[in-house]
């Protein structure tokens, strides 16, 4: 079984502000398109079998994944413990890797681009939504501002950014499933997190009381959010860390 993904070439429901919001949106499309063709066939990326358009709308033809997004089970309050969310964001991670070593920044890692293969408990996790991902060489720096406020790093904030930004997003995402909360800005739309400067100001890391995780665990988040760039592990590092293959006894 194969999913179709239609996606309308003019989905607005006014006409657009300008030319550049068109031009904008028709750039996103087509470099979905090239970035998924670019990774090709991998365990852990939705895989897109084929692509074509007509005059209204531009069809993909991917990978039926029927599980659901990781967001909708972190906002029906799933618990998880700690084993179990280290191996999903060890996922997303080996995700973010095979991307770079194919020059591609994701600059979107966030719960709503992965989805379940399947609704059964252990079911492999997959990305999805490659509209704002870039190419990148080494050692360059980006300044197109992109992504979901709530989980861009401070440096995309502040349009001087690299692959670590991808690292930063992971850190939020683990923070999200042990806690069911964002580390900053959980209370704020993304247009207030933006406007207010909450990332800007993200250089500390706060723990709720409940529930209980270990110091390798919240050790490894603030250093995937370290306010820093230089700080943080790059994206194979931080897969291949202890934590990630390893969880304390007694934190389940």
């Amino acid at each position: 079984l194969f999913a179709l993904k239609t996606i309308r070439k003019a989905p607005w429901r006014q006409p657009p502000t300008s030319r550049t919001s068109v031009q904008y949106y028709h750039s996103k499309l087509r470099n979905e398109l090239e970035v998924m063709r670019k990774i090709g066939s991998s365990l852990s990326i939705v895989y897109l079998y084929d692509s074509f358009e007509d005059d209204d709308a531009v069809h993909l033809l991917m990978d039926l994944c029927t599980g659901g997004e990781l967001l909708g089970r972190i906002r029906a309050g799933m618990s998880y413990s700690e084993a179990d969310a280290a191996e999903l964001v060890r996922s997303v991670l080996r995700t973010a890797a095979q991307c770079h070593s194919r020059g591609i920044i994701f600059r979107d890692i966030k719960p709503d681009n992965f989805l379940f293969e399947r609704p059964e408990p252990g079911s492999p996790l997959k990305a999805t939504d490659f509209g704002l991902a870039g190419l990148i060489k080494p050692g360059e720096r980006l300044a197109r501002r992109c992504g979901t406020p709530s989980y861009m790093a401070p440096e995309v904030i502040n349009r001087n950014y690299g692959e670590e930004a991808d690292v930063w997003s992971c850190g939020v995402i683990l923070y999200q499933m042990l806690f069911n909360r964002r580390p900053f800005g959980h209370d704020q739309s993304q247009e207030q997190i933006l406007h207010a400067g909450t990332i800007r100001h993200a250089k500390e890391v706060d723990f709720p009381q409940t529930p209980k995780v270990s110091a390798e665990c919240k050790d490894f988040i603030k250093r995937c959010l370290a306010y820093r760039k230089e700080d943080r592990p790059d994206v194979p590092t931080a897969a291949r860390d202890p934590y990630m293959t390893y969880v304390k006894p007694g934190s389940e």
